[in-house]
């Protein structure tokens, strides 16, 4: 059995009118054929994408056939139509839906509207990273690959900026470039003027483009505050403050509120703590860039103080605020704390204590040694030694101290007067920070004293012209 030839269509897409709205095809369909249809397929640019139906209608032979977009262009990439229709391929049996020609393929370029570059933030560090990610408004999903910086000239209505860096080209990720910042404050403009695209030049790899300017400022370094010291007088209960304020942009000059501020957080009352809050002492004028000094006065023993260098200031220049909005006031505040406890109540531990004389005798003087070891992790003792003490035997009396290795010698201490078991008692040590603390408790050291060692003067002669002793106790 025969079956009937099978209808044929020949065909061709053409994007003729030039604004990638519409597609003109020309057809030729042989005898057989109805029910005539034609389906408009589309394939996105990009790798491994398939040709997908977008558009259908239905027609009769020798109609004008066409497809046209009321909204906007075709998306860039490939075009083809695909003509099918019913037809009998025996008397009694048809086939119906059944493709039967498929036109040449067309392409629609990429098209690009517009180009608008948008920052998350706008004020950078120095040699910080500019991040300006690009959105299009054209005819692909495509993303850009690379983007043309180029420095904008015309930047006279936000006042006087800097100049950009040179003409560069970046790679760019989801649309984003990024770049690196001078090493110098004051105001940047920035315009892409091309893009790129990864595709075949037919579909146009590369265009020219007028993007919006995107403004930056580069931000004044901050304020650092560097070789902070304090240093005591604990007799004139003074402090010194001592520190550089290193300022490489000119900052201070406009700073409003930068000053020293010291305040008392607590008191050791009987070895505990009692909090005070912040009790401001005192708030010092505004400091200056180079050394600064501020003196305190009259303050408390055993008192945890906290010390504050308080800069608060804006780093940028405002130049930008008609723009964006003030998006920077107030927020670039640094303050610098030393914390600093002063007169501290320092543990000491002695060990190893004892005395040079076994027995020691009533009215007999002695020299006492041992060794110390200072206790507090919140004062800077790792230098700090003994210079003098104050001990108690009969009277209260001050030594000083020589050291040899790690222990300690207090020489000619003075005598017990009485005979038994005797103390010595600490009352306070003399730092070499010129810091007297008092001992917390009072240490002591029980010592046995022994009867004065008997004295025996010869006073005359006896009847036989023997010297006669005499026992003076």
């Amino acid at each position: 059995e025969v079956y009937k030839a099978k209808p044929t269509a020949t065909l061709s897409i053409t994007d003729d009118s030039g604004e990638h709205k519409k597609f003109t095809v020309d057809y030729e369909v042989s005898e057989g054929a109805k029910d005539l249809q034609a389906r408009l397929e589309f394939k996105e640019l990009g790798e491994g994408k398939e040709y997908q139906t977008i558009e259908t209608k239905s027609f009769n032979n020798e109609d004008e056939l066409s497809f046209s977009k009321t909204d906007g262009i075709y998306e860039a990439g490939d075009y083809r139509v695909v003509i099918s229709g019913a037809f009998e391929i025996k008397d009694g049996l048809e086939h119906t839906n059944d493709d039967i020609g498929t036109s040449t393929e067309s392409y629609i370029p990429i098209v690009i509207k517009t180009l608008t570059g948008n920052m998350n933030n706008h004020y950078v560090e120095k040699k910080g990273n500019v991040n300006i990610t690009y959105t299009s408004d054209a005819n692909t999903k495509l993303p850009i690959k690379n983007v043309t910086i180029t420095p904008y000239e015309n930047v006279t209505a936000i006042g006087s900026l800097g100049s950009a860096s040179e003409e560069v080209t970046k790679e760019a990720t989801a649309n984003r470039v990024t770049f690196t910042a001078p090493d110098k404050n004051g105001g940047l403009a920035y315009q892409a003027t091309k893009v790129t695209f990864d595709v075949d030049e037919k579909y146009g790899k590369e265009h020219d483009v007028t993007s919006e300017v995107v403004y930056v400022e580069v931000l004044k370094t901050k304020i650092t505050v560097e070789n902070v010291s304090a240093e005591e007088d604990y007799d004139g209960k003074k402090l010194t403050i001592t520190f550089d304020a290193i300022d490489p942009d000119s900052i201070l000059s406009d700073c409003s509120s930068c000053y020293v501020r010291l305040f008392g957080n607590s008191k050791i009352m009987e070895g505990k703590n009692e909090e005070l809050g912040e009790q401001e002492l005192s708030q010092s004028p505004a400091f200056k860039v180079g050394k600064n000094t501020v003196v305190y006065e009259n303050l408390e023993e055993n008192v945890y103080y906290t010390l504050q260098i308080i800069a608060t200031y804006d780093r940028d220049t405002d130049m930008l605020n008609d723009l964006y909005g003030e998006a920077n006031e107030g927020s670039q505040v640094d303050q610098h704390y030393g914390k600093l406890i002063l007169f501290p109540p320092i543990d000491i531990e002695f060990s190893e204590m004892k005395i040079d004389k076994d027995p020691l005798h009533v009215n007999e003087q002695f020299n006492f040694s041992f060794k110390a070891n200072f206790i507090n992790e919140l004062a800077d003792i790792e230098d700090l030694e003994i210079t003098s003490i104050t001990l108690l035997t009969n009277t209260i009396n001050d030594y000083e101290v020589t050291k040899e290795g790690d222990v300690y010698t207090v020489k000619n201490v003075e005598a017990f007067k009485r005979e038994g078991q005797q103390k010595i008692y600490f009352y306070s040590v003399m730092l070499s920070n010129n810091e007297k603390v008092r001992i917390q408790g009072r240490e002591d050291f029980a010592v046995n004293v022994s009867p004065a060692s008997p004295v025996i003067n010869f006073m005359g002669k006896n009847n036989n012209g023997l010297l006669k002793p005499y026992l003076v106790k």
